[in-house]
């Protein structure tokens, strides 16, 4: 190594006091500055539970107009959505494009204000 890239090394070091640092100040969670490509959709219940899962297993979708339900199967679980003016959030499901699914309390869908879907039921089924 020459004494000319040392003497450099040193420079950059004094110039940045924060250098170091960070293996000594290492926090037990971190995440990343920017989100990645990885799709996840999230599923949300008025009682506060959520669970997700990665649209990479979305096997099949099916919209089921006479019973006001989507049907959506990933390798792990059924995933049946009931409520009302489902067929937007359908073709949003193709493209992967909801992140977050949250069902609202039936007794609520008078008082909502003409919104573009009302999802009253989310129930998870596990695949065999």
């Amino acid at each position: 190594m020459s004494l000319n890239f040392k003497n450099n090394f040193d420079e950059f070091r004094e110039r940045n006091a924060e250098y170091g640092k960070a293996a000594t100040e290492a926090k037990p969670v971190e995440t990343f500055a920017a989100p990645s490509l990885v799709r996840n959709i999230c599923f949300i219940w008025p009682d506060g539970k959520k669970k997700f899962l990665n649209y990479a297993y979305l096997i099949s979708g099916e919209y089921l107009p006479e019973e006001s339900a989507i049907s959506l199967i990933f390798t792990s679980d059924t995933i049946t959505i009931k409520g009302f003016k489902l067929e937007g959030l359908f073709d949003d499901l193709i493209q992967h494009l909801p992140s977050f699914i949250s069902c609202s309390d039936p007794r609520y869908n008078e008082t909502l204000a003409e919104p573009e879907i009302i999802i009253n039921d989310i129930a998870v089924t596990k695949n065999e």
